[in-house]
């Protein structure tokens, strides 16, 4: 054996530096796609606690029954309710 067995070839290396910068571009594009359906998921939580107070100011039904139908927080519903 030689001491050339543990020293990886200039081949390997490059393939390696290519799975990295794949990797890396894909980890970038899962980072973007979360930071959109965080941003979405915020928006849609503020829409369905808008038609829960909606609802309540109709007089349909009581803050906790709109909350757990719509699957809102009844804080949410509850601060709209009182203007904070």
């Amino acid at each position: 054996m030689t001491g050339d067995d543990d020293v990886p070839s200039n081949q390997f290396v490059w393939q390696m530096d290519q799975r990295i910068r794949k990797l890396r571009c894909q980890l970038g594009r899962k980072t973007m796609k979360v930071k959109i359906l965080k941003e979405a998921t915020d928006k849609a939580r503020k829409k369905i606690a808008n038609i829960a107070h909606a609802l309540v100011l109709a007089g349909r039904k009581a803050v906790k029954a709109n909350a757990q139908t719509l699957t809102a927080s009844r804080s949410a519903v509850q601060e709209r309710l009182t203007g904070l």
